[in-house]
C-alpha cells in the first residue's frame, strides 16, 4: 500500500512539474514573439519576402568591424541582387551601426550569407552579442 502511494505522488509530482515547465516555454515564445529581430522599412516590393537573420559581429585584421548575417528570400521567385541598407539597434533602439550590403541573387525560398564592413565608433568586442541586436533594412536597389 505504501508502494502504491508513492507511485501515486510520483505521477501527480511529475504531471505537475510538466504543466509548469510547458507554461514557462509558452511565456518565452510569447516575449520572443513581440520583439521581431528585423523589421523592413520603405515600400519596397520585394521587402515582404526577405529576411535577416544569423547576425555575426566581428573585427578582421586591421581592426574593422564587420558584420555576416544570412539573407532569406521568402518568396516562390528569384531575387535578383539586391543592394540593402542595414541598420543594426538594441532592443532599446540605441544604433549599433549601419552597413550597406550587396547579396547575390538568391534563390525561390533559399538563403545567402554575406559579408559586410559595419560603420560604428565601437569595437567588435565592445558590440552587444548577436541574441541583442535587432534589424531594420530598405532595399536601395533593383
Amino acid at each position: 500500500m505504501l508502494l502504491v502511494a508513492v507511485a501515486v505522488g510520483a505521477v501527480v509530482a511529475g504531471a505537475v512539474w510538466m504543466k509548469k515547465r510547458s507554461g514557462d516555454s509558452g511565456d518565452v515564445a510569447e516575449k520572443a514573439a513581440e520583439a521581431p529581430a528585423v523589421k523592413a522599412s520603405g515600400a519596397h516590393r520585394l521587402a515582404k519576402y526577405v529576411e535577416l537573420a544569423g547576425f555575426r559581429l566581428s573585427e578582421d585584421a586591421k581592426r574593422r568591424a564587420n558584420v555576416k548575417m544570412t539573407i532569406i528570400n521568402h518568396s516562390t521567385a528569384d531575387l535578383g541582387d539586391l543592394t540593402l541598407e542595414v541598420t543594426l539597434k538594441t532592443p532599446e533602439g540605441k544604433v549599433v551601426g549601419t552597413a550597406d550590403v550587396k547579396a547575390p541573387a538568391v534563390g525561390p525560398m533559399g538563403s545567402a550569407d554575406v559579408t559586410a564592413p559595419l560603420k560604428t565608433t565601437e569595437r567588435a568586442y565592445e558590440l552587444p552579442d548577436w541574441q541583442f541586436i535587432r534589424a531594420e533594412f530598405q532595399i536601395t536597389s533593383p
